[in-house]
């Protein structure tokens, strides 16, 4: 199985379908671009202001079934290039390409249903319960109840929420990280080509949103759709995605893989973004620890070690504290999880 790293043209096999778990969701393997952006520019105008050029003749491709995360300082038009895509804002110039057709030419409702969209949260609808937010689009379109019924149970299933426990809940009755998943299953309703993600994990707790990392990169590899996504983690950007755009002032200032990024800096801009993002990902479980009265769990974490792999305790171990040794293997203290969420945050 070839995996793009470099390039935009691999091949991963036929078009296949998810018939194992029951699931009608078509995957599509990686063959052409099928998102492409062409000097596209987008400028803001008001009554006070001749022009922001918020993006600036910017041009990239997404490969069919690749994952591209765009990433950049505050402002500097990552948010604004996404929503060209699905038409929430429209470029003032150049061209953009969804499946081979110029999205000018397309009705925007038509291409907003063939384009799956997450956001911070999951922007569901308070008022309906998770099966009506899931079978939304699905009601749109005409389906019938008995339809949409059986596909939102396929779906909660897909993002692990059976829907005996779940369908008949509010949005307010869920955590942040069932919100999300929710979010995940609705943008997949309709069994899209692409999907568009706005910051999807930003707004969740360190020690959730590793987890939904874990659940990401398992949905993205049995449904194969084509995913931009928008977030301003560059660790996260380099853990999901198959290749990495950095935005600076409206303009892309490098594209490639998380190599790339470290090997082959485009410039002095790309070499200090990558280095102030990676000294702020680099806490120790040295700095959480509680010293004193030590747990008495088996495999204790090292002082020494990222506070990343604490949160992935707590993650995957149903406790509330975790013994900590020293250098030399003494047992020294304790983390908990308020401690380590409150060095993460």
């Amino acid at each position: 199985m070839e995996r793009l790293r470099n390039g935009c043209r691999f091949r991963l096999g036929p078009r296949e379908t998810l018939a194992s778990k029951g699931l009608p969701i078509t995957v599509r393997r990686r063959l052409d671009p099928v998102i492409q952006l062409d000097q596209v520019t987008k400028v803001f105008t008001s009554s006070s202001h001749s022009g922001v050029k918020a993006v600036d003749e910017v041009s990239f491709t997404v490969g069919e079934a690749e994952t591209l995360c765009i990433i950049g300082t505050s402002g500097s038009g990552k948010t604004t290039c996404m929503k060209m895509i699905n038409r929430l804002l429209e470029p003032t110039l150049g061209d953009i390409q969804v499946g081979g057709e110029s999205i000018s030419s397309l009705d925007p409702i038509r291409l907003r249903r063939r384009i799956g969209y997450v956001i911070q949260k999951g922007g569901l609808l308070p008022h309906l319960t998770v099966a009506k937010n899931i079978g939304l689009l699905c009601k749109l379109e005409g389906w019938t109840s008995n339809r949409i019924q059986e596909r939102v149970s396929q779906l909660l299933e897909l993002v692990n929420m059976p829907a005996k426990d779940y369908a008949h809940r509010y949005p307010s009755e869920l955590s942040g990280g069932q919100q999300q998943r929710v979010g995940v299953a609705r943008a997949l309703a309709l069994d899209p080509n692409y999907i568009l993600m706005d910051e999807p994990f930003g707004a969740l707790d360190p020690i959730t949103r590793e987890g939904l990392h874990e659940e990401f990169l398992r949905l993205k590899q049995e449904v194969g759709k084509t995913i931009v996504m928008v977030t301003h983690d560059l660790q996260e950007a380099f853990k999901l995605g198959d290749r990495i755009a950095l935005m600076d002032c409206g303009k892309l200032v490098q594209i490639g893989t998380e190599s790339d990024f470290h090997q082959n800096p485009a410039n002095q801009f790309v070499k200090n973004f990558v280095k102030n993002h990676e000294s702020n990902d680099q806490a120790k479980v040295q700095r959480a620890v509680i010293p004193g009265a030590c747990p008495d769990q088996d495999e204790p974490l090292q002082v020494d070690e990222p506070l990343a792999k604490a949160a992935r305790v707590f993650l995957q171990q149903d406790v509330s504290e975790w013994p900590v040794v020293d250098e030399e293997g003494r047992r020294i203290g304790k983390v908990t999880k308020e401690s380590v969420l409150r060095h993460l945050c």
